[in-house]
Parts: structure tokens; C-alpha cells; sequence
């Protein structure tokens, strides 16, 4: 029962190290101006999936999350146009020796509050303006903070005008056990996006 216990333990560590890398690679790949060419909209069959057409401001990528972990994986402006768009990404990342040629990642699942994306996102951003001058539990720097005062801003308008400025995806990662991404034929590299509704 003891080996069972330590088991275990460790598949949690390696799943939660895994999701680590996965996090810091697409802040990376987002930061150097090539995230938005190598994500993938999810395709059926064998057919190659496409590419996500929107680019993302290298400059305005960071994380939301708070002291204990919690949080948001991946915040951004797109470029215009239009203007004043989000993203916000759930990173889940699984790990293969091999995919199969025409098989996208199966990643876990995301939990009731990151199912609803956009709230749990706002939450957050509430959350660390608040919280700002009173200990900054979510770390962020002033500009982050005026990005997130400026992203407030746009919500408020886009929601009193009925719409949205945020996109919420789930982000499905292949890696392999050398811990890089992976690829096969139907994506080129295997970020499967997946919009959260």
C-alpha cells in the first residue's frame, strides 16, 4: 500500500512538472512572436488542422496567478484589428512516447471553474487590481497592472454593450519523453486550441 502511496505521489509530481513546462513554453514561444503560428484549431479526420490566425502583442503576455498557484496560465492582447481583444489560455499538457499520425493530445480535463473561462478570468483580474497595493499576492509589475486597469475598462463596455473582448481556449499540449513538443502529420507542432464556452 506504501509503494502504492509513493506511486502515485510521483505521477502527480511529473503531471504537475509537465503542466510547469508546458506553461513556460507557450509564455516563451508567445514573447518571441510565434505562439499564434504554431497553435492549431482542432481538425477531424486526416485532414492537417490550420493555423490560429490571430497574433498576439509579445508585450502584453503574462500569467494572473496569486501566491498559492491559483490563477490564470495565459493573458493577452491580440493584434488589431479589432481592437481591445483578449486571450486567455488553460494550458493542459499531456506526455507520450508517440502520438499517432492523425491523433490529437488528450489532456486532462478542466476543472467547474475554469469551465467557465471568462468569469474566473474577470475574478482574477478583480482579484489582483485589489489586492495591488496590499501585498501584491499575484506579483504583478505596474505595467501589468495598467494592462489589467485598461482590460477592466474594455470589459465593462463590452459587456454593458452586450458583447465580449475576451477569448477564452483551452490549449492542448503534446510532448514527448524528452520533454519537447510534439508534432505528426495532422499538426505540424501539437497546440491544439479548444474555445472554452
Amino acid at each position: 500500500m506504501q509503494e502504492e502511496f509513493y506511486q502515485s505521489l510521483a505521477t502527480l509530481k511529473l503531471s504537475q512538472y509537465i503542466g510547469y513546462i508546458a506553461e513556460d513554453l507557450v509564455m516563451a514561444l508567445a514573447k518571441n512572436g510565434t505562439l499564434h503560428k504554431m497553435m492549431h484549431l482542432p481538425a477531424k479526420g486526416k485532414q492537417v488542422a490550420q493555423t490560429f490566425n490571430r497574433a498576439i502583442i509579445p508585450e502584453s503576455v503574462f500569467s494572473l496567478q496569486n501566491s498559492s498557484g491559483h490563477g490564470i496560465d495565459f493573458f493577452a492582447e491580440l493584434v488589431p484589428p479589432p481592437p481591445n481583444q483578449w486571450i486567455t489560455l488553460d494550458v493542459k499538457a499531456t506526455m507520450r512516447k508517440t502520438f499517432s499520425n492523425w491523433g490529437t493530445p488528450r489532456t486532462p480535463g478542466l476543472s467547474e471553474v475554469q469551465k467557465d473561462a471568462v468569469k474566473n478570468l474577470y475574478s482574477h483580474v478583480q482579484d489582483s487590481m485589489r489586492a495591488f497595493n496590499d501585498g501584491n499576492p499575484y506579483n504583478l509589475t505596474k505595467e501589468q497592472y495598467a494592462a489589467l486597469r485598461r482590460f477592466d475598462r474594455h470589459y465593462q463596455i463590452a459587456r454593458e454593450a452586450k458583447t465580449s473582448c475576451v477569448t477564452a481556449y483551452e490549449l492542448k499540449l503534446g510532448m514527448t519523453e524528452g520533454f519537447q513538443l510534439a508534432t505528426n502529420q495532422k499538426y505540424p507542432s501539437m497546440m491544439v486550441l479548444k474555445e472554452i464556452k
